[in-house]
């Protein structure tokens, strides 16, 4: 699908392709028909991102000052790739729309399929062709409103919020500096309530619009009319409201607010002005200054406009869904009337050139509408040559013969080859082409088939001359590979091996053929005279395993290059294939990157639930597919490795869920939540024998670290360790601090638990914790079977100046202390410096993964058994038991 976004290091606008969003449970996938540009909002977001950083930062001096605050914690290095990830990187615009329901998610009731909604947030409806909106953030259309009418329904909810932050009743008088789309929609709102509205604005056009909409008079700031207007109407004592819905740097709004309201009266700020307030005249009149967040209760709340849990009606009276809903009713009804405000309705497709249009004042406009292209009808077209049929609760059949002599290049499948399939069927595929022409398809290619199903069994049979220069990225000529994790794989190809080549899964003269649960099985026959490079398995090679059964490899072959004969182990992969659920701060800026640069690693499929998010991803690290779809990604066969990098409650089912599907899994930690999630993974391990998984546990790979703990040497006695971790604290909205979350200590404790155990080379056998009131700051003691102890302070109350984390571990008359991963040292006869600080904080993440990677490559052991990141859990885990019950905990097992 399209959406619009920008880039906010270039300030470049786009129509980007991105993938459609998944509809999860509690909201509604929405096909726009109208979304509304805010003049006000959006264009001071694209002016701004077109400054130079200078003027960005002189724009957003709030995020100069995290940005500072992440430098003295993190590092520069760190920092600088999290800014410039975060800046070099698309982002939505659009926040009011109304489109037709195209699917309901879990739990939603109030509307079906084909129901017209106005939708809210700038998350959610973006100016995409589609969006998924959770329930608290649209409201049904009633049947007399049109649709473009409904898009303002968002707009209006802002205006709405502000005009009842001003409490107006009936008969006062108010002052609405500003008539842009929302100053203009609080005149409406205020002539609605009774109230008598004059405008200021410098803008006669605008004036005199608002004056047609129902304001008694409007004139330009500087003007006598509206001192003149104002007295009059109010005898002389000043309005009773002042709404401020001007934007920029100029104080005058405020200093025209003090001059014409009267004593006591109101000031609403709903607009982005300067509040520079005359301290005289605002004391002198003991002005209320109040401001108006956004549509109105509710926003920024997660709970209400993501877990879709609505406030009590008798606490709160208007939320910003029934905002939305109040808005939609007035306009239906006539008494607000959005039509003359509409000042030009672009096509989707012309949209970048509409913001530029407006954002260089080519286009005057108070609103602007996108009017999206309607459903087209499906093409039902295929290739010459090619036929696919079938559908997700069909059987598929496909047959094709052909001499196919042109150059084709075609994503889904190519002369002379058929796909056939369906997720719950069998696929059938049968193929027989000569196949003389350059073809290079991403899925199949020539003379040959790829058929199957992910609960299915899958059968293909290929006969090829195949003498031409292949590269697909599944299978080549003469292969067949087909399999299906919960289901036998068969496969069966005879060629002559003769042309140079490129194969995803396997090559010419090759078969691999297996199942994650059942026995793979594989023959291959080759004169082996030409070079191939392949992933799985080479000509002349078997690699044939699942993870609890026998492996069987058989070979017969000229031996003319290198290549597994009669072993029955695996064959070193030269490319590991990688998927990657989440692509946020953490996982662009610490794990991507370097993966990124790894010649092994093949980024082959991002999954994200933003699909700007993957559609960022794909074009910043080279993820040959992005899309929102899990299943896509675990059923494909084809990919190695899966990172889950999302928010914390997820980790253990989506670690689950990829090793049942037969990848190796590495997770960001934690690892899980509670012992039965922990319970869970293990019992999945038990059942599968995929125990090819890592925890982020990173510092245990820090090069400094490692080298300080070399230089201690070899440990005798008991050690003594103390960890102090000046955590810092969160922003109040800071997902962490969300109960579905666990606690905080319980996402990242492990960290510090598994550096310990690692320092230590064993695992805890108790803990115990206390805490200070509100487990503000943690002591958490861990007792080892050879009578070692270790406290990990964990607080929350210390200084941002002090570095965050030290290390002082002492045993056999040496100390060794460890400095924020900047310093190191070793105190005993010898007395060992870190030579230099390091350019950053390097906490290991590069090296971890680079044996991640490489363990998956050669088939070796994972960098930390699975006993270990499960110790780990444990003992980070019984930290809140301990808390609860004020006794010691036993995490080892068959502890005494």
């Amino acid at each position: 699908m399209k959406q619009v976004v920008q880039n906010y290091k270039s300030g470049e606008l786009a129509l980007l392709d991105v993938p459609e969003p998944a509809c999860k449970p509690g909201g509604v996938l929405v096909r726009t028909l109208y979304s509304l540009i805010s003049t006000g909002t959006e264009l001071m977001k694209v002016s701004e991102a077109s400054k130079s950083l200078l003027g960005k930062a002189k724009a957003r001096p709030d995020q100069v000052a995290k940005v500072m605050q992440s430098v003295a914690t993190n590092g520069l290095a760190a920092t600088y790739r999290k800014v410039t990830s975060k800046l070099d990187s698309y982002t939505p615009l659009g926040y009011s729309l109304c489109g037709v329901v195209t699917a309901v998610g879990e739990g939603v009731t109030d509307v079906s399929v084909g129901s017209l909604v106005a939708c809210a947030g700038n998350e959610h409806a973006l100016h995409a062709e589609l969006n998924w909106v959770p329930k608290n953030l649209y409201a049904p259309v009633p049947a007399a409103l049109a649709p473009q009418h409904a898009a303002f329904g968002t707009v209006g909810s802002i205006a709405m919020q502000g005009v009842r932050r001003g409490e107006p009743q009936l008969g006062d008088v108010a002052l609405v500096i500003g008539l842009g789309l929302i100053g203009q929609l609080v005149v409406q709102l205020l002539v609605a309530s009774g109230v008598t509205v004059i405008g200021v604005d410098p803008d006669p056009v605008r004036c005199e619009l608002a004056e047609s909409v129902g304001a008694s008079l409007c004139a330009a700031p500087g003007s006598d009319t509206v001192a003149n207007a104002v007295a009059s109407l109010t005898n002389g004592f000043g309005v009773d409201q002042v709404y401020l819905a001007a934007g920029g740097a100029s104080n005058q709004p405020v200093e025209l607010a003090a001059k014409l309201a009267r004593d006591r009266g109101t000031v609403v700020d709903i607009g982005k002005c300067s509040l520079n307030l005359p301290w005289n005249a605002y004391y002198e009149k003991e002005l209320d200054v109040r401001f108006s967040r956004s549509y109105g209760p509710g926003r920024y709340d997660p709970s209400y406009e993501l877990e879709g849990r609505d406030y009590p009606i008798g606490y709160v009276r208007w939320t910003e869904r029934r905002n939305l809903e109040c808005f939609l009713d007035l306009a239906a009804r006539g008494r607000i009337d959005v039509a003359p405000l509409i000042t030009h309705i672009a096509r989707f497709d012309d949209a970048v050139e509409t913001y530029r249009s407006l954002n260089d004042g080519e286009l005057k406009a108070v609103a602007v509408l996108f009017d999206y292209p309607s459903d087209e009808a499906p093409d039902l077209s295929v290739p010459a040559g090619n036929v696919e049929t079938g559908g997700p609760q069909t059987a598929r059949m496909g047959l094709s013969h052909e001499d196919a002599t042109e150059n084709t290049s075609e994503p889904p499948t190519a002369n002379g080859n058929v796909e056939i399939g369906g997720p719950q069927n069998t696929r059938m595929g049968l193929s027989h082409g000569h196949d003389s022409a350059d073809a290079s398809p991403a899925p199949a290619v020539n003379g040959s088939v790829e058929n199957g199903g992910p609960r299915g069994v899958r059968m293909g049979l290929s006969l090829g001359d195949d003498s031409l220069d292949a590269s697909a990225e599944t299978a080549s000529g003469g292969n067949v590979e087909n399999g299906g994790p919960q289901g036998a794989r068969m496969g069966l190809s005879y060629g002559d091996g003769s042309g140079a080549g490129f194969a995803g899964a396997g090559f010419d003269g090759s078969v691999e053929i297996g199942g994650s649960p059942g026995v793979r099985m594989g023959l291959s026959f080759g004169d082996g005279a030409s070079g191939a490079f392949v992933r799985r398995g080479s000509v002349g090679s078997v690699e044939s395993g699942g993870p609890r059964e026998a492996r069987v490899g058989l070979s017969s072959g000229g031996g003319g290059r290198s290549g597994l004969t009669g072993q029955g182990v695996a064959v070193r992969k030269s490319t590991v294939r990688v998927g990657f659920i989440g692509a946020g701060n953490y996982a662009s800026s610490m794990l991507l990157p370097h993966l990124a640069e790894n010649q092994q690693v093949d980024l082959h499929h991002v999954v994200t639930t933003s699909a700007l998010s993957g559609a960022n991803a794909k074009r910043k690290f080279g993820f040959r597919h992005a899309s929102t779809d899990l299943d896509d990604l675990l059923d494909d066969d084809s990919i190695d490795a899966v990172f889950v990098v999302t928010r914390h409650s997820s980790h253990a089912a989506l670690t689950d869920r990829a090793l049942r599907a037969g990848k190796a899994v590495f997770v960001e930690k934690p690892l899980a939540l509670s012992e039965a999630e922990l319970a869970a993974v293990r019992a999945t391990i038990d059942e599968t024998g995929n125990d090819r998984l890592q925890v982020g546990f990173n510092r245990r790979f820090a090069p400094l670290l490692n080298e300080t703990r070399r230089q201690f040497g070899r440990r005798v006695g008991p050690a003594s360790v103390r960890y102090l971790v000046n955590a810092g604290r969160l922003d109040g909205g800071s997902w962490y601090t969300q109960s579905a979350e666990g606690t905080r200590f319980a996402g990242e404790g492990g960290h510090f638990i598994d550096t310990v155990s690692w320092l230590l080379a064993d695992d805890p056998v108790t803990v115990y914790a206390t805490a200070t009131p509100g487990h503000a700051d943690l002591q958490v003691l861990l007792t080892y079977a050879d009578g070692s102890t270790a406290t990990v302070t964990y607080t929350t109350t210390g200084s941002a100046q002090f570095q965050k984390e030290t290390i002082d571990f002492t045993a056999d008359g040496k100390v060794l202390r460890f400095d924020d991963f900047t310093r190191g040292a070793v105190f005993g006869r010898k007395k060992w410096v870190s030579s230099r600080l390091p350019k950053a904080r390097d906490k290991g993440q590069a090296a971890e993964l680079r044996e991640f990677v490489e363990a998956i490559a050669s088939g070796g052991p994972m960098p930390v058994s699975f006993e270990s990141l499960a110790a780990t859990t444990r003992a980070t885990l019984a930290v809140e038991t301990s808390l609860n019950t004020g006794a010691p905990v036993h995490v080892r097992e068959h502890a005494p």
